[in-house]
């Protein structure tokens, strides 16, 4: 598990949602959980290292976590229209690596923006079906690329191979 602790102001999460992105490609392999200090009117009062020198290690060990989709739901941009925070999340479903957290991400999604269940399910699936075709795009480029430079023979061929291998398993993991 990964646990990234952000400050509760605009910039702690903005920082956060990088981050969150930086480490899309993990999320179903790694265990990403969020954990937020409370809201201030002081700034200085976001920060961890602050909550933890006022109110001790023990507090901050308290304070609840959440998974990376919940916090980025929670955390959408009250000012979007409920259509983009739904384009905004569909790619945190489609990437989802059981049917379990898959459907308990449609449930919150429709729950916080009011959109149907099914529209969501489809535009998920829709979503990770194009992701499927790219990779195999990719891959089948990769695989062409390697015939044509290896098929008047090639003194490297297994360097080629354990090259073309690696490319194909950077962007299995990429998406």
């Amino acid at each position: 598990t990964i646990v990234i602790c952000t400050d509760s102001d605009d910039a702690g999460i903005a920082a956060c949602r990088k981050h969150l992105d930086d480490l899309h490609y993990l999320r179903n392999s790694i265990r990403v959980e969020i954990v937020s200090v409370p809201k201030s009117d002081n700034k200085d009062e976001c920060d961890p290292d602050f909550f933890i020198r006022k109110n001790g290690v023990d507090e901050f060990k308290k304070l609840p976590r959440e998974t990376a989709f919940n916090w980025l739901l929670k955390t959408a941009d009250p000012k979007k229209d409920k259509n983009e925070i739904v384009k905004d999340m569909i790619p945190h479903i489609a990437l989802s690596s059981t049917h379990v957290s898959w459907q308990d991400k449609v449930n919150a999604l429709s729950k916080a923006t009011g959109i149907d269940i099914e529209y969501i399910k489809k535009d998920a699936q829709d979503f990770k079906e194009r992701k499927e075709e790219q990779v195999a795009r990719e891959i089948d480029k990769i695989m062409r690329d390697l015939f044509y430079e290896t098929r008047g023979g090639c003194s490297d061929l297994t360097e080629k191979l354990y090259s073309t291998i690696k490319k194909v398993e950077k962007i299995k993991q990429s998406k």
